[in-house]
Parts: structure tokens; sequence; C-alpha cells
């Protein structure tokens, strides 16, 4: 489980020194925009290293082993830091300092705590607005959420043909659209998760039909589109986190959107909390709409 760790880093430059207070149970430094902490694409792969808290302190991971880096002097894999640490990157050298957790009064309510925040987009409307409608539900960002496993545990549906030649024929007849569905995938979401379901169809009917080459082949490019799922998913939700962090609801929108795609069908706990967030992120869209229509508003 990830355990929420207040820290502070220090990014030290030779003209000039960035600071970074931070509150979450995730952080990620690299080279790619919606990283925490941003570094120059020559000194950081996209995702370098990623700090998650840890209930004896901080775990420190490496996530690319291109760029050199080094914890306290020494090679990084992966460790647990327990007191304030120097970390470097490529001869960047950031200073970690573990900070006391705030009073529970004093704690401040984040983005990724609290996604339901009008007040922050209705501001300049509230002389011309006197009384905004009530807001929905405020809903907590659980950042301990982990991604799920896409496609996990499934199994082959029952081809329907038990005739050799009918099996054979249906699964050529699949394994097309699944193709052609996978092509389509870069431009629409949804249409990879239904080549998955495609692939499982032609390898269930070619294995009907004794075909255990063409079966094993199915598999294989199933194997590699599930891949490429798993991976999308993972960088939309970094993404989602980036722009919610960051009050960037319109992209967040745009997140959760890939995210539901990708989650079609599914009912568990992740795919219920996208669907609380993507109602918060719509409901606030939509009053923000109103507050702007309103008579008398303007930016």
């Amino acid at each position: 489980m990830t355990h929420v760790q207040r820290i502070a880093v220090s990014v030290e430059r030779p003209k000039r020194s960035e600071q970074f207070e931070l509150h979450a149970g995730v952080l990620r430094i690299g080279s790619a925009a919606y990283c925490d902490i941003r570094l120059a694409p020559d000194e950081a792969a996209p995702e370098q290293v990623m700090l998650q808290g840890h209930d004896r302190g901080l775990l420190v991971r490496r996530l690319n082993g291109e760029f050199p880096m080094l914890l306290d002097g020494r090679e990084l894999t992966e460790a647990v830091v327990t007191a304030d640490a120097r970390l470097e990157i490529s001869g960047v050298k950031l200073a970690i300092r573990l900070l006391a957790p705030k009073q529970q009064g004093q704690n401040t309510r984040s983005v990724l705590k609290r996604v339901r925040q009008f007040a922050l987009l209705v501001a300049l409307a509230v002389m011309a607005y006197a009384v905004l409608r009530g807001e929905p539900e405020e809903r907590a960002f659980d950042h301990s959420l982990p991604t799920p496993v896409l496609f996990a545990g499934q199994e082959l549906p029952k081809c329907r043909y038990e005739d050799n030649g009918l099996a054979r024929a249906f699964a050529w007849e699949q394994l097309a659209a699944a193709e052609s569905k996978r092509e389509r995938y870069p431009y629409n979401t949804g249409e990879g998760v239904a080549a998955v379901h495609l692939y499982d169809s032609a390898e269930s009917c070619f294995r009907a039909a004794r075909d255990r080459a063409a079966a094993d082949e199915a598999r294989r490019v199933r194997t590699q589109i599930v891949q490429t799922l798993q991976e999308d998913l993972r960088a939309h939700q970094v993404r989602l986190e980036w722009a919610l962090e960051r009050h960037r609801y319109p992209a967040a929108i745009g997140e959760v959107q890939e995210i539901e795609a990708l989650l079609i069908g599914r009912t568990d706990l992740h795919a219920q909390w996208i669907a609380a967030v993507a109602r918060d992120l719509r409901a606030m869209a939509n009053q923000r709409t109103e507050t702007k229509d309103a008579p008398g508003f303007k930016l």
C-alpha cells in the first residue's frame, strides 16, 4: 500500500535553485511534461525515478537505466530513505527532505484529494453571479489506487462452430476484423479493446479447427496489443494525476475519457473510481459553462 509522505525536494543548479514541497503518495521525476519534477531531456528519461511513500520513510526507485543516477553517492536501483538524502541524476543534484506531517486542521485540500473546488473555477464570476447552485458532492482522489491489469484471468470464448472447416473460416474472419481494429487503435481507444476480444475469438476457433500455428500467432499478436493497452492505461492515469494536481480540468476530462474506453465493461473498484471522477469533472465543466452564459458575466 502507498503511504502518504510529505517531502521537500530542492533541485540545485549552477545559476538557480528550484524548490518543491509535495504531499503525495507517489512522485515522479523525469523529462516528460506530466512529471511532478521535470528535468531536461538530456538530463533524464521521460520517467527517470519514482518517489513513493513507505511505512518506513520514502521509497526511491529507478525507472530507467540510461542516465547515471546516485543516491547519497551510491549507484541507485531501489532504496528506502529514512532521513534527508541527496539524489544525483546526470550531474543534476536534488536534495530530499522528509517533512513532519501537518496537523489535521492545517492540511491543504489538494486537488488530488478534492476534485470538487468550484471556487477556483468561478472566482471571476462571483461579482456578476451572486448565488451559485449547489456543488456536486466532493470526491477524494485516492492516490494509492493501483492501475488495474487489463484482461487478466480471462478465458477463451467457446468457438461457435464445431465443424473444422467452418471454425477455420470464422477464425480467419475474426482475425481480419481484429487486425483492422488494431490498425485503428491509435485513433480510437475502443478499437484496441475490441481487437483483443476478436483475437480471442480467432484463437478459440483456430484451436477448434486444430490449426495450432494460426492459434499461437493470434495469441502472440493479442499479447502485444494487450501490453500496449496496459502501457497506455498507465500513461493516461499518470497524465490524469498531473492534470488534476495542476487544475487542468479540460485535459483531465480527456484523460478520463481515454481511461473509460480502456476499462469498458469493467465494474471493479478502479472503474467505479474513474466513473466518479468523470462525473465530477463533467459537472464542473457544466457549471462553468452555465456560469459563463449567465447575464453580465465577462472574463
